[in-house]
C-alpha cells in the first residue's frame, strides 16, 4: 500500500485551466459540520471520472471536510500524475491498495476493508465499477454511507449483475447522466428512489490555456483538423469510423484526421491510416496532457463511441465553443440539449454513414462551426457550473447523514 502525502497552502493558479485548482476557480461553500469522506475510485490516470473525483476532492477540502483519495490500482508513473499532484497540492492524502492483477484481488479487497474500517469515514463514494464492487464487498458492517458512482452504460450482462448487487449495498448511486440512472432502473433493477443523478460539470479559463501548434505532430502550421480524443477501443467505435475517412478527407482537401489517446487498438488504426489513400493527412498522436487546448486549436470534435454515460471531451470541446459530432447515445442529449444546433451535431447510433456527412457539412463551413461553438459554449456556461455539480454531491451526502441520525 502506497501512501503520499504534501501539505501546502493552496496555490493562486495551479496551471491547470480546467477545474479545481486556481486557474479554473473552482470556488466553494464553507460547512460548519465537517464530514470524513473516503473517495475510492479504480485508478487515477488521467481522465473524466478521475478528474470529477479531483475536483470533487479539492472541492470538499475548500469547504472545511476531510476527503481521503484511494485508488485501488498503484498510482500513475510521474508523466501521469498530474491529478495526484493536484490533489497533494491541496494537502488532501492520497493512496493506493496496489491492486494491479486478478490474482491479488483477495488480499487487496482485505486491505481496502482495513484501511476504511481505520479511516472510519462518514461517507464512502466510490467511482467507476471496480471500484462499486470492491467498495460494496469492503464496507461490510462498516458504520459509513456508501455512495458508488454509475458513469457508463454498461454492455455487459455480468457487470450488470455485479453492479446491481453491490447496489444492494449502496445508500445511493450516482449517475452521470438521465440516461444512465434509467438504464440502471430498467437493466439492472436498481429501485429509482436509490438512484441520483448529477452530471458532469466543467470550469476553464479558456484565456489560460496554453498555446500548441500542430506543427509538433509534422501537421501544416495552418492545418484545418478534425479532432479525437479519448481512449483508442471498441467502445469508440474508431475502427469503423475510419472506414469512411478517405472518403471524407477527399471532400476535404484541406483538412486533417488527428486520433489523441492510447489504447488496445492503436497498432490496427495505425496500420489503417498508412494504408489508406490520404495518410499523409491522418495522425495518430498518442496521449497528451492538455487535450482541450488542442480542441481549441482544431476546428471540431468527433465522438463516434457507441455508448457513452455523459462524455466529458464533448464537455470540454463544447467548452472551448467547438461544434462536436457525435452519436446519439447516453448522456449527449442531456449536453448539448434539444436547439436546433444540437440535431446537426448528432447522428442516430451506429450510422456511421450519416455520422461522415455530419462531419463533411460542418467541416465545410466556418460560419456554421462558430454557430454551433458559439451555441455550445453558451450552454456549457449556463447548464454546467462545475461548483454547482460539486455541491449537489455535498447535499446529496448531508442529506444521507441527516438521515442515518434519525
Amino acid at each position: 500500500m502506497t501512501l503520499l502525502t504534501m501539505q501546502r497552502s493552496r496555490p493562486k493558479g495551479c496551471g491547470d485551466p480546467i477545474c479545481a485548482c486556481g486557474t479554473g476557480r473552482l470556488d466553494s461553500r464553507v460547512h460548519h459540520h465537517s464530514m470524513r469522506i473516503a473517495l475510492v475510485i479504480t485508478e487515477l490516470y488521467p481522465g473524466g471520472a478521475e478528474r470529477c473525483l479531483t475536483n470533487l476532492a479539492i472541492y470538499l477540502r475548500r469547504s472545511g471536510h476531510a476527503p481521503h483519495v484511494v485508488s485501488l490500482w498503484s498510482l500513475p508513473p510521474a508523466s501521469r500524475r498530474q491529478l495526484v499532484d493536484m490533489l497533494l497540492t491541496e494537502g488532501i492524502e492520497v493512496e493506493s491498495i496496489a491492486w494491479d492483477y486478478s490474482w491479488q484481488t483477495p488480499a487487496a479487497l482485505r486491505r481496502l476493508r482495513r484501511r476504511l474500517s481505520e479511516l472510519q469515514p462518514d461517507i464512502t463514494q466510490s467511482f467507476l465499477f471496480h471500484a462499486n464492487v470492491a467498495c460494496a464487498w469492503a464496507c461490510r458492517g462498516l458504520h459509513t454511507q456508501l455512495v458508488g458512482g454509475a458513469r457508463v452504460v454498461q454492455p455487459n450482462r455480468w457487470r450488470r449483475l455485479l453492479q446491481r448487487w453491490a447496489s444492494g449495498r449502496m445508500q445511493r448511486l450516482v449517475c452521470v447522466s438521465q440516461d444512465v440512472a434509467e438504464s440502471c432502473h430498467r437493466t439492472e433493477r436498481i429501485p429509482q428512489e436509490k438512484l441520483t443523478v448529477i452530471p458532469n460539470g466543467i470550469a476553464v479559463d479558456r484565456s489560460a490555456l496554453p498555446q500548441v501548434r500542430w506543427e509538433a505532430f509534422g501537421l501544416p502550421k495552418s492545418a484545418r483538423v478534425i479532432l479525437y480524443v479519448g481512449r483508442l477501443d471498441s467502445q469508440k467505435g474508431l475502427l469503423e469510423f475510419m472506414e469512411r475517412a478517405d472518403s471524407i478527407l477527399s471532400l476535404l482537401p484541406d483538412h486533417h484526421l488527428v486520433l489523441m489517446g492510447e489504447g488496445p487498438l492503436a497498432d490496427a488504426l495505425q496500420h489503417r491510416m498508412t494504408a489508406a489513400q490520404h495518410r499523409d493527412h491522418m495522425h495518430l498522436v498518442g496521449w497528451h496532457p492538455d487535450a482541450i487546448a488542442w480542441m481549441q486549436a482544431a476546428e471540431m470534435l468527433i465522438l463516434p463511441a457507441k455508448y457513452e454515460g455523459m462524455p466529458n471531451v464533448v464537455l470540454e470541446a463544447m467548452a472551448v465553443a467547438r461544434p462536436v459530432v457525435c452519436f446519439h447515445v447516453e448522456g449527449i442529449r442531456e449536453l448539448l440539449g434539444d436547439a436546433a444546433g444540437a440535431e446537426l451535431q448528432t447522428v442516430p447510433a451506429g450510422d456511421y454513414d450519416s455520422f461522415a456527412r455530419s462531419v463533411v457539412r460542418i467541416a465545410s463551413d466556418p460560419g456554421l462551426q462558430r454557430e454551433l461553438g458559439e451555441a455550445n459554449l453558451h450552454r456549457i456556461d449556463s447548464r454546467f457550473s462545475l461548483a454547482t455539480h460539486m455541491q449537489s454531491y455535498v447535499d446529496t451526502y448531508t442529506h444521507l447523514l441527516q438521515g442515518s441520525s434519525q
